[in-house]
C-alpha cells in the first residue's frame, strides 16, 4: 500500500540570509534593489523582473549557457558535478529505496554534470547510464565520470528525454532530481519509464508539487523564470499517473523541510568559498541572479504554496 510520509522540520531551515551577496553587491557591482533585504524568505516577488544595476544583462530567468564560470558557481554552491542542493548526502537518502547493489543498473534522468551518478557508483558499485540534454553539461559530467574499483561505471549520453533510444535498455532502477516541470506530458515520461525498467523495477523521482488544483500568480511567475514546461501538480494526480503508467506507488514523501535546510547550506558553503577564493566579475553576477532564484523557490516552499516531494514506486508484475 502507498503511503504519504512527511519529513522532521530541519532546524536549519530558517530564512536564508545572504550577507556575503549584499556586501560584495555594494562593494563591486553596485545596488541592488531586488535584495535589499538580506532574508531570501522575506523578498518579494518582483526578484524576477529586476535587473542588475549598471548592466545590460537581464535577470528575468537564468542564463542557459553553461560557461566555465557558471558551472564554477554551481559546485561552489552544491559540490563538485552538482547543479541541485543535498550533493551526494541527499542523492544518496532519495536512493535509498531502490536498494542499489554492484550488479544493478540505473538510468539517470537529468545527468547534469554527473554528480549524482557519481555519487551512486562510488556508494553502491551500481552501473549508471545518465541521459543529459544539454550538450555542455554532458560533456562536463563525461569529464567528471568515476573510475569505482578500476571500472568505469558511469557513462553520460547526450539525450533528450524525448528520445526513445535513451530508453532502449531495460534497467534495475531510474532515478530523476526535478524533471517533472520540464515535461509537457508527464505520463508519456512514465509510460518510458516503465518499459525501461525490468519487472519489479524501481522508480525515484523527486519534483515540486502544488497544494491545490489553483495557480496563483507567484506561482505562475515562478513557472514562467524556470521555463517549465507543465504545471506543477497535486500529490493525487501524480499518483494517478504512476498508476495509468503501470506502476504501484510505494510512498509519497514531503521533503520540503529538508529541502530547504539544504538550500541554505549551499548558500553558506558559497559564502565560505568566496572568502577562501576570490570570485571573478562573471561569477559575482550569476550569484546574484542564482539568489534571486533560489530566492523565489524558497519563499513559495516557506508559503506552501508548493512542496518538495520524493515519490518512490515499483513496476508492477505481470502475470
Amino acid at each position: 500500500m502507498a503511503t504519504a510520509t512527511h519529513s522532521i522540520p530541519s532546524k536549519i531551515a530558517t530564512a536564508l540570509r545572504l550577507p556575503t551577496v549584499r556586501r560584495l553587491m555594494g562593494r563591486r557591482l553596485g545596488h541592488r534593489r531586488s535584495l535589499a533585504n538580506d532574508e531570501i524568505g522575506e523578498a518579494q516577488d518582483q526578484t524576477a523582473n529586476t535587473s542588475l544595476a549598471g548592466s545590460d544583462t537581464p535577470t528575468e530567468a537564468p542564463i542557459a549557457h553553461w560557461s566555465d564560470w557558471r558551472i564554477d558557481l554551481m559546485e561552489r554552491l552544491w559540490g563538485t558535478g552538482f547543479l541541485l542542493p543535498g550533493g551526494a548526502d541527499f542523492v544518496s537518502e532519495l536512493t535509498r529505496p531502490l536498494n542499489l547493489g554492484s550488479k544493478t543498473s540505473v538510468l539517470v534522468l537529468g545527468a547534469g554534470m554527473g554528480g549524482p551518478s557519481n555519487s551512486i557508483a562510488k556508494e553502491f558499485g551500481a552501473f549508471i547510464d545518465g541521459i543529459e540534454p544539454d550538450p555542455e553539461l554532458a560533456v562536463a559530467g563525461t569529464k567528471r565520470a568515476t573510475i569505482v574499483k578500476g571500472m568505469s561505471r558511469v557513462t553520460i549520453k547526450n539525450l533528450s528525454i524525448d528520445d526513445d533510444s535513451a530508453f532502449a535498455r531495460k534497467y534495475d532502477a531510474i532515478f530523476g532530481q526535478e524533471i517533472l516541470l520540464q515535461r509537457a506530458n508527464v505520463s508519456q515520461l512514465l509510460d518510458r519509464c516503465a518499459n525501461a525498467l525490468k519487472e519489479n523495477g524501481k522508480l525515484v523521482i523527486t519534483d515540486f508539487t502544488s497544494a491545490d488544483e489553483t495557480a496563483g500568480s507567484s506561482i505562475e511567475a515562478w513557472l514562467k523564470r524556470e521555463k517549465a514546461a507543465g504545471p506543477t501538480r497535486e500529490e493525487g494526480e501524480l499518483r494517478a499517473l504512476f498508476t495509468e503508467a503501470g506502476f504501484r506507488m510505494r510512498t509519497v514523501e514531503d521533503l520540503t523541510d529538508r529541502y530547504i535546510g539544504l538550500v541554505h547550506n549551499g548558500w553558506v558553503a558559497l559564502e565560505r568559498s568566496l572568502r577562501a577564493n576570490a570570485a571573478n566579475r562573471d561569477i559575482l553576477l550569476g550569484m546574484i541572479e542564482e539568489a534571486e532564484r533560489w530566492t523565489q523557490r524558497v519563499m513559495l516552499l516557506k508559503s506552501d504554496q508548493i512542496g518538495y516531494t520524493r515519490l518512490f514506486a515499483t513496476k508492477k508484475t505481470k502475470f
